[in-house]
């Protein structure tokens, strides 16, 4: 019987509280051995280390993003210090952006997997247990004789209804906030989309759960203790018989599963626009749609397949059952790329400027700065014309072609690094004032007014960067931070009064 170690790595983004699903689908396909999933969220390195010391792994596999793959690397060369005989395979989209520089560079990986995991670790352990080579695994990169052999690709389509192991995935429930004990799940893998900045399109094709597959998978989450969901689907809304048989689910379990969490497309609401209540009515209580922006050469740029106008129509079409249900609607936006305009960015502000939204949940993505993964069509555009800082480690840093742009980009930073802080402390002495019972009616108006202001301030500094000469941008981040000041002085002061 072999020893398998599954490693998820350290995050410090959502998934530092979330059950490693692509790790439990790996555990699933492995279900005739021994396989342990580390997860470097929940235990601390010297934890793991004394398991690593505690027990020879036939093979310990590491997944990673491009982020974290510094941190992978560090592992592997440790790991291998401890067990010189383990064999160290690295997963996930970085390995198999990367598969080939990694295998010649890094010593500590003796095997890359591309892709899905599920057949390529099965097919490896087979290999170990009847000590015959490795060129009949499918789907991996491996050394031999001091060369790196690939071999061929495998099909998916048998492991495409595979459940999930969820071991120990109560343990995860209590970092989830309040009641919702959050299980992430997928009824789909891959993407049917090819968008030019995603790594997930170059990575992995589409394919779809089958309805029984995902009751199964649903039932495990309740027994488990799950009341919520968390679709990891790149597109939810992507295919409609697969929405459909989601839904079917979701009804049946409507009393034990309280709310869900999905993310789309704007082209995708539209085509299923008639689904959109059902799937509020079931508990949706968050949405999150991949607009990136309201510029159609932008738009063009990214291979989004969309229009501004599709993207400002599936905006009206959510807003519909606003009133109706309570759900976070998130407009994810990648307004700053290399090649950005200034007229680009204000396409993409004047939308905001003329419709209600929530300034508060679109702020940090006014921050937002394109990511140029390994072996995605912008990243190989940015290293030929060489405006890139290249690093097979980190996602690089890149340089705007534009200066006007990069001068307004320059002026943002300077706003968050020295106004935004200034500013979330005061929305939060304004949630307390709101909240005390010794503020008076007159003064909580006060308050009301000011907090209300702060909600648009970014949109509307911004806003006026792009409707402004460069050589304005020291006296306007000047005059904001004034205006801050001086609305942290009256609040202050409210509270002062308030208080007596």
């Amino acid at each position: 019987m072999k020893s398998i170690m599954l490693v998820n790595l350290p995050a410090d983004d959502i998934r530092d509280n979330s059950f490693p699903l692509g790790l439990s689908y790996i555990a699933a396909s492995l279900s005739s051995y021994y396989v342990e999933i580390a997860d470097l969220n929940l235990i601390s390195e010297n934890t793991f280390f004394t398991m690593v010391c505690k027990e020879h792994h036939d093979i310990i596999g590491i997944s990673c993003y491009t982020g974290s793959f510094s941190i992978a690397s560090d592992l592997a060369k440790k790991i291998k210090e401890i067990d010189s005989q383990c064999l160290i395979a690295i997963g996930g989209y970085h390995a198999t952006a990367e598969f080939d520089y990694i295998l010649n560079n890094y010593k500590e990986f003796d095997i890359a997997i591309l892709g899905r995991g599920e057949i390529p670790l099965l097919e490896l352990v087979k290999a170990i247990e009847n000590g015959t080579s490795f060129e009949k695994v499918p789907s991996i990169l491996y050394r031999k004789d001091n060369n790196v052999i690939r071999t061929n690709q495998v099909k998916m389509s048998l492991y495409d209804n595979l459940i999930p192991e969820r071991k120990n995935e109560s343990d995860y429930f209590s970092l989830s906030t309040g009641d919702e004990k959050i299980s992430c799940i997928s009824t789909m893998r891959g993407c049917c989309h090819n968008c030019y900045f995603c790594s997930i399109s170059n990575n992995e094709k589409q394919s779809f759960t089958l309805i029984d597959a995902i009751e199964r998978d649903i039932e495990n989450i309740v027994k488990n203790g799950g009341n919520s969901l968390y679709f990891v689907n790149p597109d939810f809304l992507s295919n409609r018989a697969n929405v459909e048989n989601t839904i079917s689910v979701l009804d049946k379990y409507k009393e034990k599963i309280r709310s869900f969490k999905i993310s789309t497309r704007a082209d995708s609401i539209l085509r299923n626009a008639d689904l959109l209540e059902t799937i509020f009515r079931l508990g949706c209580n968050s949405i999150e749609v991949g607009i990136e922006s309201f510029s159609d050469t932008q738009l063009k740029r990214y291979n989004k397949q969309v229009t501004a106008d599709i993207n400002i129509k599936s905006y009206y079409e959510i807003m519909k059952f606003k009133d109706m249900y309570s759900f976070r609607y998130v407009h994810e936006l990648i307004p700053f790329d290399p090649w950005v305009t200034r007229s680009e960015l204000s396409k993409t502000l004047e939308f905001y400027a003329y419709n209600s939204f929530d300034y508060l949940e679109l702020e940090p993505w006014l921050f937002v700065k394109l990511i140029l993964y390994p072996n995605t069509m912008l990243r190989k555009r940015a290293e030929s014309e060489s405006i890139i800082s290249f690093s097979h480690i980190e996602t690089p840093f890149w340089n705007f072609v534009n200066e006007d742009v990069k001068k307004i980009y320059s002026a943002l930073m300077k706003y968050k690094m020295v106004v935004l802080p200034i500013v979330k402390e005061l929305r939060k002495l304004i949630r307390r004032l709101m909240d005390s019972n010794d503020i008076s009616i007159h003064h909580k108006v006060i308050a009301l007014k000011i907090r209300d202001k702060l909600a648009i301030i970014t949109v509307s500094f911004l806003c006026e960067l792009l409707d402004k000469n460069v050589l304005e941008y020291d006296s306007i981040v000047d005059n904001v931070l004034n205006t801050v000041n001086k609305y942290n002085d009256i609040i202050r002061r409210e509270k002062c009064e308030g208080n007596h």
